[in-house]
């Protein structure tokens, strides 16, 4: 792994030099949203992710410790830009939040393009580790990729690929809002350190990574592609899909598929199809979700509702043959199609007809016009019916752009506990999200400490711990401190 990882380590540190990328070391640098939390000092213990890790969970050489701590900082970065954009992106339009997109989104943009580089060196790699512990643990099938109790069995490797993942769909999701918004007609930052071409294809290509995430579920189970807040991922694609003009046509078509493919394999997944029937419902939802019947209400629901039907047309004229597999979702998460008998079964229907068109989807690289003759709606009406009522099939021009209509959905609340699933076990960062501790040379080498009550959760200073408490460990930590008690 160090040799691929080290050619792109290498690439960042030229970009720092040429200040594409800030220096990572800066110490509080990054100005933060309102009710961010600070960094102290105190000292601690462990060498999980530090210059010096040695082999950990899987494997990792001493090479690898260097790289995987500073995608570590990197994505530790990228959330923080990702938060305080988000905060300029959500309130009051004015001459105060131009000057704070100006100070943040060069910065951004430098760090997604730095992130993603290393993320694709990271996933490969992963990828390669896999095929030998999948072969270890499940005799030599290849499908095991995260053990039941909840551990990556690609080790601290695995780990820093889900939370730089999360890190990368974050920042990407925002940016290209940004983008979107500078498309039609939005204030360019005058000093913007990354072209807008670099920047988008930045945002294009976490998108092919993410969709090729959800066709490889083992690689990351759903609670951590839900971690990834996909529907503000999917959200700002389709938002930016409809700002590009005709010269994008390209990558429009790029976009749009990668959206409805995304959609189609996640609605295909048993544990998230639910959400995102619940996403692409127009709102008040017909049928509510299952989930929402038992209590725990999606307060996402109807999210992408109004961006996928703003770029229905732009998907249309761009990538056609992904249209009718789009309308055909929309039409049962809607109720239509014959779905009837509650919540559940709403659901199920939904599933069933994202798993068809999935495996039509995958067939093809493109898929052609013959392969929609196999999908059907859950009352049996085939999807070619749907299509000739409600859309033609030959080629349309672009329609113009279209500016962004409104902020990204909110993030998804936390899970319910337990959080096995999503937790990262290995992994030696700070527990307080807002944290903006840059003081060493990569997380791992700051001087933690664990929370007394679980030990489970390790803090940089007091301060980090005290702002974690308040804005929500207080109501886990017992949860957690159980849970290591079970699981050791």
């Amino acid at each position: 792994m160090a040799g691929g990882l080290e050619a792109v380590l290498l690439a960042v540190t030229h970009m720092t030099e040429m200040g594409v990328v800030p220096p990572l070391a800066a110490p509080q640098d990054v100005p933060q949203p309102p009710g961010a939390g600070g960094a102290g000092s105190s000292s601690g213990s462990g060498s999980v992710s530090s210059p010096q890790a040695g082999a950990v969970g899987g494997g990792v050489d001493e090479g690898d410790g260097e790289v995987l701590g500073l995608i570590l900082t990197l994505s530790k970065r990228a959330a923080l830009l990702a938060r305080a954009l988000d905060a300029v992106q959500q309130g009051q339009a004015g001459a105060q939040a131009e000057a704070q997109r100006d100070l943040l989104l060069p910065g951004a943009e430098g760090v997604l393009a730095a992130l993603f580089m290393l993320l694709q060196g990271l996933d490969d790699a992963v990828r390669q580790r896999l095929a030998a512990a999948a072969a270890m643990v499940a005799g030599g099938t290849g499908q095991v990729y995260w053990a039941d109790d909840g551990a990556a069995l690609g080790g601290e490797a695995h780990e820093v690929l889900a939370l730089a993942g999360r890190a990368a769909c974050g920042l990407a999701a925002v940016v290209a809002w940004e983008v979107a918004r500078m498309e039609t007609g939005g204030r360019r930052p005058p000093d913007r350190l990354v072209p807008g071409s670099v920047s988008l294809l930045s945002v294009e290509l976490v998108g092919a990574t993410f969709q090729g995430w959800c066709r490889a579920p083992q690689l990351l189970p759903p609670a951590q592609l839900l971690a990834c807040q996909p529907h503000r991922l999917l959200a700002a694609l389709s938002v930016l899909q409809t700002a590009l003009g005709p010269r994008e046509k390209e990558k429009k078509a790029d976009l749009g598929s990668f959206v409805v493919s995304a959609l189609a394999l996640l609605g295909a997944n048993e544990a998230t199809s639910g959400r995102v029937r619940a996403w692409v419902a127009p709102l008040p939802p017909p049928v509510a979700t299952a989930a929402a019947a038992g209590g725990q209400e999606d307060p996402c629901a109807g999210c992408l509702a109004a961006p996928l039907a703003a770029s229905f047309d732009h998907i249309r004229a761009a990538a056609r043959l992904y249209a009718p597999y789009l309308l055909g979702m929309m039409e049962v998460a809607a109720g239509g199609g014959g779905v009837a008998g509650g919540a559940a079964a709403a659901d199920a229907a939904f599933q069933q007809f994202s798993s068809d068109i999935r495996h039509t989807i995958n067939m093809d690289e493109h898929p052609e016009l013959s392969d929609m003759l196999s999908c059907s709606l859950p009352d049996g009406t085939p999807l070619m019916k749907l299509v000739l009522e409600k859309m033609k099939l030959e080629e349309v021009p672009v329609p113009r752009p279209e500016a962004p209509r409104g902020p990204l959905p909110p993030p998804l609340p936390p899970p319910p506990l337990p959080l096995r699933s999503a937790a990262l076990l290995r992994l030696r960062v700070c527990g307080n999200p807002r944290c903006s501790n840059f003081a060493e040379q990569c997380e791992g080498a700051l001087p933690f400490k664990q929370c007394g009550g679980c030990r489970s959760v390790r803090y940089c200073g007091a301060d980090c711990q005290r702002a974690h408490w308040r804005e929500g460990h207080k109501g886990e930590c017992k949860e957690f401190a159980r849970l290591r008690e079970d699981f050791g």
